[in-house]
């Protein structure tokens, strides 16, 4: 055993992990030697601590691929970030690590590759010894120095900008990696480390998961950066200052899931602390306006319409009051408003507000903006109001056709056609289609919408939907066997989503679909 300390000629001698974890834990009497003593751990942490130290940061960071760029030693204002060695040091020490087996490095683009196992043995050898934190702050700060920060100096306006993503999309694996060695430490110290730099990080990877219409790891990212925030201070307005950031993470998964209720009940929670803190301080600032903000929406998704009204009104002014303020920072203010109006029937007044934010916007993106999914929602709600309003004098359900069709493909330029903003505007295209008598069409764009949207829960209110107007649809081009497949399933969907409302295949209504998103926006 003791001549056996490669990765690949170990795990032919225990293929499965809890094999692996048993020998770690030294739980066989008859194993002499455990993976510690295997792979020369102490004696490579006694000997050379540096290497020790660059095999620790190594196991704390994605195994799948850790850029040389985000290794190697650079000049920093951190003093823990960077590892503290000269370059040629950082390459000795490497080298010793690859020549040991317990990492590979690409000859080309110097970036490193580990096992799990070596990671895991490493992150249970430094937790067990109580040695972990510093380097662990170090970790979290070298990725914190690559991810494009967009709430440190939030400015209105400046949410779902895709010119970050690139960044982020590299440095996620880094934090979702985080997360897991994060919870390790905590089990060892049996209780929330305050590491309120990774908590900062987790939310903003949360953010950039729901920009991209992805929920993976959302509500772990939630929940590990609130049990941080939560034993970080004692001082009662600061927990508030560091909790209301979970509250706009938790408002972001609501918003996404269609969640009403969960959306009203974070967003009043942040909206308290936000406008309390007004009261203390008397500044106005970009997160107020996003509290009524989202206050506005989260009484929209209960139908108490003049309440939307008032607090979008509110966001509105906070932010004209703002220093350097223009008006596309009043998209989301304007957008509401607009949506609020269509719900209540005021056709020309929403369709007023809604033509002003589309030229705010165009003013400073330019006419084909797909910056952001912003002027794609904007169309997509005027597309409605023409949708709703169908005036045959105005020819609203071509014009809506547009204005749908233009949103769809700003969506998919933006996000990619899998995104949820461009199946939600696809969704809508089908819709008008439809309405317009064209069912061939329609139901090709459902099936196609069906086929590629997620099937998980986030995304059962869209599917129901879908699956109802799908079956409609397959029913008046005679395809009645399918069509009871649809429906059936929008039926199982609708009665999951709405337990005290069961419907069956003979009497789910169009109401019964609209009660599952009773505010539709983008």
């Amino acid at each position: 055993m003791r001549g056996c300390r490669s990765v690949s000629n170990f795990l032919e001698i225990y293929p499965a992990k809890a094999d692996i974890f048993e020998c770690l834990h030294m739980i066989h009497t008859d194993i002499e030697e455990n993976l510690i003593d295997i792979w020369a751990l102490d004696k490579l942490q006694e000997e050379h601590r540096d290497t020790f130290a660059l095999l620790s940061r190594i196991a704390m960071l994605n195994p799948e691929c850790i850029e040389h760029d985000l290794l190697k030693p650079r000049q920093t204002n951190s003093n823990t970030a960077s590892l503290d060695m000269p370059p040629a040091q950082y390459i000795a020490h490497r080298t010793r690590l690859a020549d040991a087996s317990l990492i590979d490095v690409d000859s080309d683009t110097q970036d490193v590759r580990v096992h799990r196992i070596v990671q895991d043995v490493t992150i249970d050898m430094i937790a067990r010894r109580g040695s972990y934190l510093p380097d662990f702050r170090g970790a979290v700060q070298t990725v914190a120095d690559r991810w494009p920060f967009l709430n440190r100096d939030y400015v209105s306006g400046t949410a779902t900008n895709m010119d970050r993503w690139e960044a982020c999309k590299q440095a996620y694996t880094h934090i979702i990696r985080l997360m897991e060695v994060y919870r390790v430490f905590s089990r060892y110290a049996k209780q929330s480390l305050a590491v309120p730099e990774l908590a900062e990080l987790l939310l903003e990877a949360a953010q950039y998961q729901l920009e991209c219409s992805l929920d993976d790891n959302v509500v772990a990212l939630l929940d590990t950066a609130q049990s941080i925030y939560e034993c970080t201070s004692h001082d009662s307005a600061k927990t508030d200052e560091n909790l209301v950031k979970v509250y706009r993470g938790r408002i972001g998964l609501a918003s996404s899931s269609k969640n009403a209720d969960e959306l009203l009940k974070f967003a009043q929670l942040a909206w308290k602390i936000e406008t309390n803190k007004f009261r203390r301080t008397r500044q106005q600032t970009p997160f107020l306006a996003v509290a009524h903000n989202d206050l506005a929406v989260g009484w929209a998704c209960q139908r108490e319409w003049e309440r939307a009204i008032a607090l979008s009104e509110e966001s509105k002014a906070v932010r004209e009051r703002m220093p350097g303020f223009t008006r596309d920072k009043l998209f989301s203010p304007l957008y509401h408003l607009g949506l609020v109006f269509l719900h209540q029937g005021r056709f020309s007044e929403a369709e007023e507000v809604l033509n002003q934010a589309i030229r705010d916007r165009e003013e400073v993106f330019g006419a084909n903006d797909a910056k952001s999914t912003r002027s794609a929602a904007l169309l997509y709600a005027r597309g409605n109001v023409k949708f709703n309003r169908a005036d045959p004098g105005l020819n609203d359900l071509r014009e809506s056709l547009k204005d749908h069709n233009e949103a769809m493909s700003r969506a998919t330029r933006t996000t990619g056609a899998q995104s949820r903003p461009a199946l939600l505007c696809q969704y809508q295209v089908a819709k008008v289609h439809m309405a317009l008598g064209e069912h061939e069409t329609a139901c090709d764009l459902l099936k196609d919408v069906l086929a590629r949207i997620i099937d998980r829960p986030t995304y059962h209110r869209d599917i129901a939907q879908n699956s109802y107007l799908y079956a409609k649809c397959l029913r008046l081009r005679g395809n009645v066997v399918q069509s009871e497949q649809e429906l059936s399933r929008a039926v199982e969907l609708h009665n999951s989503l709405r337990p005290l409302q069961q419907r069956t295949t003979s009497n789910l209504t169009d109401g019964d679909i609209a009660e599952l998103i009773p505010y539709d926006y983008l």
